[in-house]
C-alpha cells in the first residue's frame, strides 16, 4: 500500500501477530505501518480494515 514498497511483509506479519494476540489494535497498527512509507500514500483506514481481517477481529 505504499507507492514505493517500502513496507516490509515481515513487519506486516509481525503487527498481525501483536493484533492478533491483542498486544495492539489494529488502528495502532496501521500507524506504525504507515510510518514506513516515505511517499505519504499509505492508506491507514484500509490497513486497519485488513488488520482486523487478518487477524480475525470482528
Amino acid at each position: 500500500m505504499c507507492g514505493y514498497g517500502m513496507v516490509s511483509p515481515r513487519f506486516v506479519n509481525y503487527i498481525v501477530s501483536e493484533v492478533r494476540i491483542g498486544r495492539m489494535s489494529p488502528q495502532a497498527g496501521a500507524v506504525l505501518l504507515a510510518r514506513q512509507c516515505p511517499c505519504g500514500i499509505f492508506n491507514v483506514e484500509k490497513a486497519e480494515m485488513l488488520l482486523r481481517e487478518l487477524s480475525n477481529i470482528r
